[in-house]
């Protein structure tokens, strides 16, 4: 498909959903750089045809945060996913990920500000409390991490392995 698609390409480089296909190609094949190399292609295209095409740009802007998440570039990632919630609704992934990004980053802040908006969304959401429990472990907040551990634990009886402590 490849093949077909930058054929296509050459001829007709303004073909946008041609690049959204290549990137999401590049992506299932974990190919994350090509993946953000045709969304930045899809990007610069888009700007020039303003309004030809309708996207939904919320789910456009999260899948570059995605391949910006899987390539471990986490502010890159941040960004897109913010981006993303400019332009679609609010969902449970989408804030963990923001949320898990910005603890990897080691903004706490940040990443409990997002975990405590994705508790409010879905109280009984085993990963947010895995979440926030990496959070205090890291902050060596040890009676909140085992709150909040225990009640992940609860959900999910899953061990999970924690960074240690700073």
């Amino acid at each position: 498909m490849n093949y077909y698609m930058q054929s296509v390409l050459k001829i007709y480089p303004h073909y946008l959903p041609a690049w959204l296909l290549l990137a999401q190609s590049s992506f299932s094949y974990k190919n994350y750089r090509k993946a953000q190399y045709y969304y930045y292609k899809f990007m610069k295209y888009e700007n020039k045809n303003k309004y030809r095409w309708t996207f939904d740009y919320g789910a456009i802007y999260a899948r570059i945060g995605n391949s910006f998440f899987y390539d471990k570039e986490w502010k890159k990632a941040c960004f897109y996913y913010e981006k993303a919630m400019e332009y679609s609704n609010i969902n449970i992934e989408l804030l963990l990920n923001i949320a898990y990004g910005y603890l990897l980053q080691n903004q706490y802040e940040k990443s409990e500000q997002y975990l405590f908006q994705a508790q409010k969304q879905d109280s009984n959401h085993y990963q947010v409390y895995y979440l926030l429990a990496m959070l205090y472990y890291k902050t060596n907040q040890k009676q909140k991490f085992q709150l909040y551990y225990d009640k992940a634990k609860i959900l999910k009886p899953v061990d999970v392995k924690l960074p240690t402590a700073k």
